[in-house]
């Protein structure tokens, strides 16, 4: 996915659309009534401006394996800026800028805006774009291998913000845990899929490894939804925009992340087994005992605390038997 205006699809600059508001549905129509989802509540039609949009070759066209899905609706571009209210002496760093949709409206309020697109071909226009303000500068580059620390000035925090490509989205959250320290918050838009999966909590049929692992260093918060007609191409999935806060005290720190692992591992490895039986390698028949908490509940049902808990003792009985 990726933020971006409709004027590489043939769409003009300054045209109107027309979004259908529904008590849960939003749905793109364009001027002429083509590709119109029909909604079955009561809805109305509000003018909505297409999004202002780099010039771009005629031939252009998306690359599906990246992932690509440009933004074509303001209001969504203007409510993430709303929460992400960017300061004048802000660090700033954007996830696959796409067409500029965001950027533009960063660009002018922060000190400095680091845009890391993987697309050479949009790397280059947003290059051409950005060539006379130089507080913005674009990486050609993949987010899965950029040291996102070098991005900005030694001893600041940035701030992370993007579409996240959807096939690449959980090993770059996971990624992005090494650099907390260096992290002031992040706002993410993602398949809303995963975003459940992140802020669900114990018991939740969503809640898993994903969820037990950012919520041990990030407070997670739902922001907004996006419709599949916020983009263009459509995708076949809705999205949600997050922030994740990383905690002041990391309830993981790097001594204990190799036995974290390893438990979240076994545990939701085997989710179908009793904790007991699934951490057994890890805690023989005794462990669970010593910390008080019930061996025959399953990996779904536990707070983060506990599994941090679990975690240390693990670690306790590999350090007593080194």
């Amino acid at each position: 996915m990726r933020f971006g205006g409709g004027a590489g699809h043939g769409r003009a600059k300054n045209e109107v659309g027309f979004m259908i508001v529904a008590e849960r549905v939003l749905t793109w129509r364009s001027v002429k009534g083509r590709d119109h989802e029909q909604a079955n509540d009561k809805c109305v039609l509000v003018a909505v401006p297409a999004v202002n949009a780099v010039e771009l070759p005629g031939d252009f066209r998306p690359r599906r394996g990246l992932g690509q899905h440009f933004l074509r609706w303001d209001r969504i571009a203007d409510q993430l800026l709303e929460a992400l209210a960017p300061g004048p002496d802000e660090q700033l760093v954007e996830i696959g800028p796409g067409l500029g949709a965001l950027s533009d409206r960063l660009a002018p309020r922060c000190r400095r805006l680091e845009l890391v697109e993987l697309d050479s071909r949009l790397a280059a226009v947003l290059e051409q774009r950005y060539a006379e303000q130089p507080q913005v500068r674009v990486h050609c580059a993949d987010a899965l291998s950029i040291d996102f620390a070098s991005l900005v000035p030694a001893g600041t925090r940035m701030r992370l913000v993007g579409n996240l490509p959807y096939n690449i989205s959980t090993p770059l959250l996971f990624r992005f845990l090494q650099w907390l320290p260096q992290i002031q918050d992040m706002h993410f838009m993602l398949q809303t899929e995963v975003a459940q999966r992140l802020a669900a909590p114990p018991g939740d049929r969503n809640y898993g490894r994903l969820s037990v692992a950012i919520r041990c260093h990030c407070q997670v918060q739902k922001l907004f939804g996006v419709p599949p007609q916020a983009f263009s191409p459509r995708p076949k999935v809705h999205s949600t925009v997050l922030r994740l806060v990383p905690l002041a005290v990391p309830l993981v720190d790097a001594a204990l992340a190799g036995p974290f692992q390893q438990v979240l591992r076994l545990a939701f490895g085997q989710r179908r087994k009793t904790l007991r039986n699934a951490l057994r390698p890890l805690l023989g028949d005794d462990g669970f005992s010593q910390l008080g908490i019930d061996g025959d509940c399953r990996a779904g049902v536990l707070d983060p605390q506990d599994y941090v808990a679990i975690s240390r003792l693990v670690q306790a009985l590999g350090e007593a038997s080194a």
